[in-house]
């Protein structure tokens, strides 16, 4: 396959920056649902872990947990090709994009469902990857975390704590990052599925393989260039948040609400653009490259 021209980065931050702007509230109502679906569901599957709290749970109540949040990672992904089918019609301009958060499970081609289970795999991958970390460096970690958080006299309630908490830490950290740089070469999957109704999903993933294989770090620096504001603010509303929480007048109450709120809407405006990124860096590789017809690279790019 032929090099691939890249595109523009100042491009495909004023298509995100303008066609976001017209619908941001959707865009942060949809991925707002998206969590809460998530939860409900995901509490739904530690039900037999809380049934056994106080005791050992048995072997049958991790296996059905284990099994439950592997349905909970599938179900995500499917919900995942309405997320990309909802913000690929909002790059474009379309009006109509509501009725596409569940096409995932409409589809009547089941391809969605096959790509749902690659990802979950990927996901399954970064699982077993993060709990080797933790059972490789665990005397390490312990370790690492006595030195910063505890001495000498601490209680062992405190130090279990801490332990537990510095494991799940690290966990979580290998876990997510390591899923989202592995998951990074299959991402424009979702698309090529949603432009082609006839393809097969095996195919779709080797054609996003190669579409992003050497774009893999220019993809990476677009989404970091078009969220790093975000990012910033973020920083900065933290950052005075925990100077505020320490006075106890109902003032600085008032204004760590508020610093909240602002923080929870850049933290879901970087959700959006995320999401966002991967329609529109796809149609303008396409678009740059002449691989897709004119009429539509107009419709993606106003």
């Amino acid at each position: 396959m032929r090099k691939l021209i890249r595109p523009e980065y100042r491009r495909m931050q004023e298509v995100v920056r303008v066609r976001l702007s017209q619908q941001l509230s959707k865009c942060v109502f949809v991925i707002l649902l998206f969590h809460l679906v998530q939860s409900f569901v995901f509490s739904v599957t530690m039900s037999p872990m809380v049934s056994t709290a106080g005791s050992k749970p048995s072997y049958l109540a991790i296996g059905i947990s284990l099994l439950l949040t592997g349905g909970v990672v599938w179900t995500s992904f499917v919900f995942m090709y309405g997320i990309i089918n909802f913000f690929t019609k909002v790059v474009l301009g379309r009006r109509d994009v509501m009725r596409v958060f569940t096409s995932g499970f409409r589809d009547r081609t089941r391809r969605s469902f096959g790509a749902a289970f690659v990802f979950s795999i990927i996901f399954a991958i970064s699982a077993a990857l993060a709990l080797f970390v933790i059972l490789t460096f665990k005397d390490r970690i312990f370790m690492l975390a006595s030195d910063y958080f505890l001495d000498d006299g601490t209680e062992q309630q405190t130090v279990n704590f801490v332990r537990a908490a510095s494991l799940a830490l690290v966990f979580c950290s290998v876990f997510f990052v390591s899923a989202i740089f592995i998951s990074i070469p299959f991402l424009f999957t979702w698309n090529i599925l949603l432009d082609d109704k006839k393809i097969s999903v095996a195919s779709a993933i080797v054609k996003s393989l190669s579409l992003m294989g050497r774009n893999y770090f220019h993809y990476i620096g677009f989404v970091i260039s078009i969220c790093f504001k975000n990012v910033f603010f973020i920083v900065i509303l933290v950052f005075i948040n925990s100077r505020i929480s320490s006075a106890t007048s109902s003032l600085s109450t008032i204004f760590s609400m508020i610093i909240g709120f602002f923080a929870f809407i850049h933290e879901y405006t970087i959700l959006a653009k995320a999401y966002a990124s991967i329609p529109v860096y796809y149609y303008s590789l396409l678009s740059v490259n002449g691989m897709i017809e004119r009429k539509e690279n107009e419709s993606s790019a106003q």
